[in-house]
């Protein structure tokens, strides 16, 4: 089955919705969404406190699996 490619602002939408629903990850949110060149997908993402304070390894560790649900079933729409 082919994956479906959509904007970044999509892909960064739906993590942080899901970073909105998880307790371990308040107040932590997308800093951003890139093209990049692993086996599983065309994109990376980052996360960041809006606070400025370090993400907890809990939260980086939820943002990592739900990261990986996610570049199974979509790709980064590149835009020429």
């Amino acid at each position: 089955m082919a994956k479906r490619s959509i904007s970044g602002a999509e892909i960064k939408s739906y993590l942080d919705d899901a970073l909105r629903r998880n307790e371990t990850c308040k107040g932590v949110t997308v800093a951003r969404v890139y093209e990049g060149e692993m086996k599983s997908a065309n994109w990376d993402a980052e996360c960041e406190h809006q606070l400025g304070e370090p993400v907890s390894p809990d939260c980086q560790r939820a943002f990592i699996v739900l990261k990986q649900v996610l570049q199974q079933q979509y790709d980064l729409l590149i835009q020429d």
